[in-house]
């Protein structure tokens, strides 16, 4: 049998003082919560302030254990005062509001495309762009019969003057004073994109968001697709208007729009061409185009966007064979008569008939009267308004 272990030997006096000190009395246990509480404390702070600074995270923290390390516990800590919540030295603008949408919210009620929206128009095909380049062609052709002249030579002269009319169409949707009026800018452009220009604007300005483009390099313009309409202007009651390809429309009265043989097709055209024609002429402008959104209230930029290409739609007065198109100035040279004015931006307008051309499909399929025409559309040359 093993001997019992004996008992280990009572601890020196010393010893037993010293154990004795080190534990707490028992009525100070509360003391010691607080102190505890005010450590976690001590500790959460220190943590917040890593997220803002890691080097003085550091020192604050090594100055937190060293005065929790000094601390009476045996004394009450009082609980400090809640911190005040921080506020931005300037005010936020509305993108920074919970209230505030998406980019596209902010640009709902304005009709410019982002570079990040999808396109209005379809990507074309292999067979369309094969027809596309064929109606350029001819109806190149066709615009410079009608603009026949020694001193304007169609298309180079046309793109000159487009160039200068896209210049100051950006520079008036930047300006309030002329972007709020859909009477200032006419001149530039028709009534029905000029009014959803000036609405637009005004919605923005509600808001105090304020709207500019800039154009940092030269636009360069080719030609896209061009499009002729012949006939009286406007249209009388008793005329209709036919496509003829996808560049060429008359307005012909009713009694000549069934014809059975191509002498009688080209008389009705023949009689179109008197009656006068305008053209809408598209054009691709490669530029370095910035759009900006601008907070009024703060001066910060909302939406800062830029794009390399944009479409515009130019469109001639409604004129015969017999008006005089050309004038001379006080230099003594020749120039066109009238400005060109832009009819569409990127498809808006287009998309905006074909949506109404389809209500009214729609209205004559349910035996239902069909809707006003749209400023702008193609079979009543609203475009000219």
């Amino acid at each position: 049998m093993r001997p019992a272990c004996p008992p280990p030997p009572p601890p020196p006096p010393a010893a037993a003082a010293t154990a004795a000190a080190a534990l707490p009395a028992a009525p100070r246990a509360v003391s010691s919560a607080a102190a505890a509480a005010h450590a976690l404390e001590a500790h959460a702070a220190a943590a917040g302030a890593a997220a803002a600074d890691p080097l003085a995270a550091a020192a604050a923290g090594t100055a937190a254990d060293a005065s929790d390390a000094g601390r009476d516990h045996t004394r009450h800590t009082p609980e400090p005062a809640p911190a005040a919540s921080a506020r931005a030295p300037f005010p936020l603008p509305a993108i920074f509001k919970s209230s505030a949408g998406s980019v596209e919210h902010l640009l709902v009620d304005y009709p410019w495309l982002l570079s990040t929206a999808p396109p209005r128009e379809a990507w074309p095909t292999l067979w369309q762009v094969l027809k596309q380049k064929n109606f350029l062609k001819v109806a190149t052709k066709r615009a410079m019969a009608h603009l026949k002249h020694p001193t304007y030579d169609f298309p180079s002269q046309f793109l000159a003057d487009a160039g200068g009319v896209t210049r100051a169409f950006f520079a008036a949707l930047s300006d309030p004073a002329t972007a709020r009026s859909s009477d200032a800018l006419q001149p530039l452009m028709v009534r029905g994109l000029a009014r959803l220009f000036a609405d637009g604007h005004a919605s923005l300005a509600a808001k105090r968001h304020r709207p500019s483009f800039v154009l940092h390099s030269p636009p360069k313009l080719r030609l896209k697709s061009i499009h002729l309409t012949y006939g009286p202007y406007p249209s009388p009651p008793d005329y209709v208007a036919q496509d003829w390809f996808e560049f060429i429309r008359l307005v012909v009265p009713v009694e000549d729009s069934d014809f059975e043989s191509h002498p009688r097709q080209r008389e009705v055209l023949k009689q179109a061409e008197d009656d006068g024609v305008y053209m809408r002429i598209t054009t691709s402008i490669d530029c370095d185009l910035e759009f900006t959104l601008t907070d009024e209230e703060s001066g910060i930029p909302l939406v800062r966007d830029r794009r390399d290409r944009v479409d515009l739609q130019f469109i001639s007065p409604h004129f015969t064979p017999w008006d005089d198109l050309f004038y001379t100035d006080e230099s003594g040279e020749q120039r066109l008569g009238w400005p060109w004015r832009i009819s569409d931006v990127d498809s808006l307008m287009a998309n905006r008939e074909a949506e109404l051309d389809a209500m009214r499909a729609k209205q004559a399929a349910d035996g239902a009267k069909a809707g006003p025409a749209m400023p702008g559309a193609r079979g009543d040359g609203g475009n000219q308004e």
